[in-house]
């Protein structure tokens, strides 16, 4: 038998019953217990039928629709707070970015763009320049104005690549016309009537976005 207040995720129901209860933000079964039928009912996705299925449901666990609990008892004042697992960004930010690759991979371009960023060093990710390079180019060619102008700091700084200054410049004349505001920033740095500095290209939004 199932814990009382088991997770709705972990509860045999049908899919249309699930996601109407998670988005009534339905936890659990207690929380689902101390709601009405006409609670319930506002969730257009539910009706009659739906109802049957979750009157069943707490019926099997010994609940009703409307119950009230008892309040839970506050901890000791004294009592040591719970230890909380530390937030591993890394491990949060590898997550996110294997959902952008298989978005990448599908056609989204600014997903492209991000994943070539996150392997250019930006987000504390792992440097990764063949990969950089490759997602950096679907992203360009994708129309990402910023995937061309990151394209373009690749060349410009030789990460991986031959430093060219020639192919760097075709990079952000695609990036200015697919609308990159910071693609005229590095172009008028790399105009031979002005000092060139590759830093101050790269402290532009556009190579960390």
């Amino acid at each position: 038998m199932q814990h009382p207040f088991a997770a709705i995720e972990d509860i045999a129901l049908s899919t249309r019953v699930r996601n109407a209860l998670l988005g009534l933000q339905v936890r659990d079964i207690k929380q689902l217990a101390t709601l009405t039928e006409r609670d319930l009912l506002r969730s257009p996705n539910l009706g009659r039928k739906s109802l049957d299925e979750i009157h069943d449901l707490l019926d099997r666990h010994g609940l009703v629709l409307g119950m009230a609990f008892p309040p839970e008892p506050a901890p000791p004042v004294d009592a040591p707070a719970p230890q909380r697992t530390p937030f591993d960004l890394r491990a949060c930010l590898n997550r996110r970015l294997v959902e952008l690759e298989k978005l990448a991979e599908q056609g989204c371009a600014s997903a492209a763009n991000l994943v070539g960023a996150a392997s250019l060093g930006f987000y504390g990710c792992a440097t990764n320049p063949r990969k950089a390079r490759l997602f950096l180019i679907c992203a360009a060619r994708g129309g990402s104005g910023l995937g061309a102008y990151n394209l373009g700091l690749l060349h410009l700084q030789g990460f991986g690549v031959p430093a060219s200054a020639r192919v760097a410049e075709r990079c952000f004349r695609r990036a200015r016309r697919l609308g990159c505001a910071s693609a005229e920033t590095a172009l008028a740095w790399l105009s031979p009537a002005r000092p060139f500095s590759s830093s101050t290209i790269n402290s532009n939004q556009g190579g960390r976005q």
